[in-house]
């Protein structure tokens, strides 16, 4: 039986970048961390009885609780008020039988990424790991480690009723109900060096960089101080690291430092300063923030998008062109291969969609006419970070193609826009992140979304337009976008369909008169 202790929530430091969380609920490699904490113990005790502490306060998203269910995670509410040492005795009282042989608890800000065996649940076992930082932990002496030791918020008691009156002796003090418990029946120390520390802002950043996510087409290295970029297809990592070599004066505060670059005959690769930044993905999709922090975010982008907007040039590449014939093909390479979906799609209240009118009517409200300015090319939230120590984004991986894929660091600034409404009203991040459910019968599709504290659409809508920018036209390119994407992710059905049913409750939307009709 473990427990996972995540009844706190997590310290100041990490609710200035997440939000007010329990500290198993923070995002780690697009999934929250109790997602690797459970794989992790699953993956050598896959019968295991795992338990999950919540603040009693904190409300429990659908698609969280489906995932727990999922999981087979029980979950035990503890009032907010309690100490650590109050929490535990609380789940052993009520939870455990009297004949329990052994209780393992696991806080939740802690990662043991190897595990744990089922012979280590059976003992009693304090885990031990080495730190450079200066936090306060109790700290576990022992002679003959080189190194002073730190408990690593994991250990396994075999007399869990002995550990509650311990508890009680103590006033719920739990180093010194440990040590009372130590007296009686001696702890094993059992020194790691897969512990990953992710309670404190700077530990879980450097932990971060150990369970990363990566595309299939390169390689990416993180440390502590620097993120490397590696892949065979040298053509797109060479756009992005002359997008960083040629950024202008006025946006290069918008931009982590380019270090180096490196050109071989097998592939290319450039490095940038390691950002201690959360990505606006992170924030938005398992964050908690209230809607003043997300205006401020909103604002900085704006005043990304309004600098690159300042600087223009004549441009012969044609953006409208290129863009509805990028779309046409994709979305019949789509349907050539389900063609299902060729037919009528019927929404929550039975009316029937077709997809092919649907891009028509989207291309339809694109203006032909272009401005060419500096761009980013791919502004959605999972490429822009927000440093909270200066108030400003931060941008990654910029495109630096244009549509006929030649190295430029020019476009048409309505796609970045798109691309940021993709992400903040189509909320693309959430189905990436595989957040939602859907249900299909007979080609009626309905979408369920998590809900969200800040509603941050309003917001974008005006800022578009004060940009000088129609929204209406803006939104219709952010339909395009999700019919587009159909084919990329063809691994991925569940997906397709969140994308379908999206881009129909968009194109509701755009078929609303509300909306402005020009463009300055």
């Amino acid at each position: 039986m473990i427990f996972i202790l995540s009844a706190k929530y997590t310290e100041q430091d990490l609710r200035v970048e997440f939000g007010k969380i329990p500290p198993a609920f923070l995002p780690v490699g697009n999934k929250r961390l109790y997602h690797y904490q459970i794989r992790s113990i699953r993956n050598k005790c896959p019968d295991e009885i795992i338990y999950l502490t919540l603040p009693a306060t904190y409300k429990l998203d659908e698609q969280d609780k489906l995932e727990l269910d999922f999981l087979n995670i029980q979950i035990v509410y503890i009032d907010d008020s309690f100490s650590l040492g109050q929490a535990i005795a609380f789940c052993l009282s009520s939870v455990i039988p009297d004949n329990a042989n052994s209780v393992t608890l696991y806080y939740g800000d802690t990662l043991l990424k190897d595990g744990l065996s089922k012979k280590e649940l059976s003992n009693n076992v304090i885990y031990t790991a080495h730190s450079e930082y200066n936090y306060i932990w109790l700290e576990i002496p022992e002679e003959g480690f080189a190194l002073k030791q730190i408990f690593c918020g994991i250990l396994t008691v075999n007399y869990p009723l002995v550990l509650i009156h311990c508890l009680i002796a103590t006033e719920f003090d739990l180093s010194k109900s440990i040590k009372l418990y130590n007296d009686k029946y001696n702890f094993k120390l059992e020194k790691r060096n897969d512990w990953l520390d992710f309670g404190h802002l700077n530990t879980f950043y450097d932990s971060k960089t150990i369970v990363t996510t990566q595309r299939a087409f390169n390689e990416l290295k993180i440390t502590k101080y620097y993120v490397e970029k590696k892949s065979h297809k040298s053509r797109k990592l060479e756009a992005e690291a002359n997008w960083f070599m040629n950024i202008p004066e006025n946006l290069i505060h918008f931009t982590p430092r380019l270090i180096s670059t490196s050109k071989k005959e097998e592939y290319f690769s450039y490095k940038l300063d390691y950002l201690y930044c959360p990505t606006l993905t992170e924030m938005f999709v398992f964050g908690n923030h209230p809607s003043d922090i997300w205006s401020l975010i909103i604002n900085s982008c704006f005043n990304f998008l309004r600098e690159c907007k300042k600087i223009e040039r004549q441009d012969s590449c044609s953006f409208y062109e290129s863009l509805i014939m990028k779309n046409n093909k994709r979305l019949n390479d789509f349907l050539s291969q389900n063609p299902v979906y060729g037919a009528p799609i019927l929404d929550d209240e039975n009316k029937s969609y077709s997809l092919i009118e649907i891009l028509e009517f989207a291309h339809g409200c694109i203006n032909s006419n272009q401005i060419t300015t500096f761009v980013h090319g791919d502004f959605c939230f999972s490429n822009i970070l927000f440093d909270f120590q200066r108030n400003n984004i931060k941008v990654i991986d910029p495109r630096g193609l244009d549509f006929n894929d030649n190295l430029s660091v020019y476009g048409d600034l309505r796609y970045d826009l798109a691309k940021l409404v993709h992400s903040a009203i189509g909320k693309y991040d959430f189905i990436v992140s595989d957040r939602f459910s859907i249900m299909e019968n007979n080609n009626k599709i309905i979408l369920e979304l998590p809900s969200q504290v800040a509603n941050i659409s309003n917001h974008i809508k005006d800022e578009i337009e004060k940009l000088g920018y129609c929204y209406r036209e803006i939104l219709a390119i952010t339909i395009t976008l999700f019919l587009s994407m159909l084919p990329l992710h063809y691994d991925k059905p569940n997906r397709q369909k969140a994308f379908i049913a999206t881009a129909i409750k968009l194109y509701k939307d755009l078929k609303n008169d509300n909306y402005s009709n020009g463009r300055s």
